[in-house]
């Protein structure tokens, strides 16, 4: 997605909170495209953590994207697949993501119970295919929603 001038950007946004902040910068966005399709979110809720610990996304930020893009006319849900040894589900609990989500109506995909999709990688040197979650093959858009990483597994 660009500016409404249509112009790759990175936007930075402090002092109002994680939910304005992120209003506040998606705002900037021209959202037009996402009218009628569906958005699959995609958090970093990759363990079990809670909000404060700077390993997950913020839920309030979550919460701003799924308000910004439905706003903006999009079907939202949120899915997570996160490290091996970890329930989606658990990790999304736990984060407060479910909640935000709950307070919304917002569904809430576990990404790792599905049936997958084999993709073929023509050509790839390393792998010839992929096994993808349908949810996020019938998306229109994802949206990755990271976190800036503080923590010791940062790469």
């Amino acid at each position: 997605m660009k500016t409404q001038q249509d112009k790759p950007a990175v936007f930075i946004s402090s002092g109002a909170g994680p939910y304005q902040n992120a209003v506040r910068v998606l705002k900037q966005l021209d959202l037009s495209a996402v009218k009628s399709k569906r958005v699959l979110l995609k958090p970093n809720a990759g363990r079990k953590a809670s909000p404060d610990s700077g390993i997950i996304t913020n839920p309030e930020v979550v919460a701003a994207a799924i308000d910004v893009f439905r706003e903006a006319g999009a079907d939202v849900f949120i899915g997570e697949s996160p490290i091996l040894g970890v329930k989606p589900l658990e990790a999304l609990e736990a984060s407060g993501i479910t909640a935000v989500a709950n307070e919304r109506n917002c569904p809430v995909v576990d990404m790792d119970i599905r049936r997958f999709v084999e993709i073929p990688v023509p050509n790839g040197t390393a792998i010839s295919s992929l096994r993808v979650c349908p949810e996020a093959l019938e998306s229109d858009f994802i949206v990755s929603i990271p976190v800036m990483k503080t923590h010791m597994h940062t790469t």
